[in-house]
């Protein structure tokens, strides 16, 4: 399946140039020419990356990529003619991922969405097989010993948990008080 990548870019030229090359790449790429449009888009589908321009109309890349990070982890990457370094690291604290400058190097910008999604693969990798999904609402992360409701820790005991953790690991599955219970938790009741 190809990657899908937006591209927040007012300059329509600019904007067609990164979509042609990236498609001609291998990548499936979503336009949008202003801060609204693009985090309307961002809504609506299932990007891989972010391409934001900082000086976009109706609202900035900067806002932008703050609304985005509110809502997900999907790597951000800023391409802008502004070259400061107070906007870099700006950019930079409000999560993006990297920053490169305007003009830009097409091979260099492909490098560099690479480098991001194998990257963001690699973490989404290791975030599934800590964390498991538990009915709609709930995260159960085993390795942290926590439990989340709708992203918001729930406070529980060790021995909580780890009954919690026996129901997720095995779902529809009956358990008595400790006849059907493994013989290393029955012990511990």
């Amino acid at each position: 399946m190809k990657p899908t990548i937006l591209v927040v870019e007012d300059d329509y030229e600019i904007a067609s140039i990164i979509r042609d090359h990236l498609q001609s790449k291998g990548f499936h790429v979503t336009v949008a020419t202003t801060g609204i449009e693009g985090f309307q888009d961002f809504e609506r589908g299932l990007f891989d990356l972010v391409i934001v321009d900082i000086m976009l109309p109706e609202l900035s890349g900067f806002e932008l990529c703050q609304r985005i990070r509110l809502k997900s982890q999907v790597p951000l990457l800023i391409l802008s003619a502004k070259m400061s370094n107070d906007d870099k690291v700006r950019g930079l604290n409000i999560g993006a991922d990297d920053y490169m400058t305007k003009p830009f190097s097409l091979h260099e910008l492909t490098a560099r969405v690479q480098a991001q999604i194998r990257k963001h693969s690699r973490y989404r990798e290791k975030y599934k097989q800590k964390r498991m999904l538990f009915g709609t609402d709930y995260v159960v992360d085993h390795q942290a010993n926590q439990l989340f409701f709708q992203n918001e820790e729930v406070s529980l005991t060790p021995k909580e948990f780890e009954i919690l953790l026996l129901f997720v690991k095995n779902p529809n599955k009956m358990f008595a008080k400790k006849r059907n219970l493994p013989a290393c938790v029955a012990r511990r009741l």
